[in-house]
């Protein structure tokens, strides 16, 4: 298929629509862009998103999609005073934490203005 193809796009929906099972995290797709995200109330919801973004990491490989690792962050959203900072992994590398990232022309901050 040549790029600018009518069913390219259709062809990549098709390609990644299972990337959202056995994971019970929120995931939203634009284009090849990614966000997966979770509310955190306590530390099971922290084992979940983790366990997530593992099962992210295994279809990654199954499908043999490649990821861009300096392209993967993590930004935290909250007005509380963390108690004790979370890493956050993808197979084994740490996900850098952001203050702020840009996605579909908008800059989101963590402390959301």
């Amino acid at each position: 298929m040549s790029q600018g193809s009518v069913y390219g796009p259709l062809m990549f929906l098709a390609y990644v629509n299972d990337i959202r099972r056995n994971t019970a995290s929120n995931i939203r797709l634009f284009g090849d862009d990614c966000i997966v995200y979770r509310i955190i109330t306590d530390s099971s919801d922290i084992d979940r998103l983790l366990t997530g973004l593992n099962s992210l990491g295994k279809w990654a490989v199954e499908n043999e999609m490649k990821m861009n690792p300096g392209k993967i962050k993590a930004v935290i959203f909250t007005k509380a005073r963390l108690k004790e900072r979370i890493s956050y992994f993808l197979w084994v590398q740490l996900i850098l934490e952001l203050n702020s990232f840009k996605y579909l022309a908008i800059i989101i901050r963590s402390y959301l203005n």
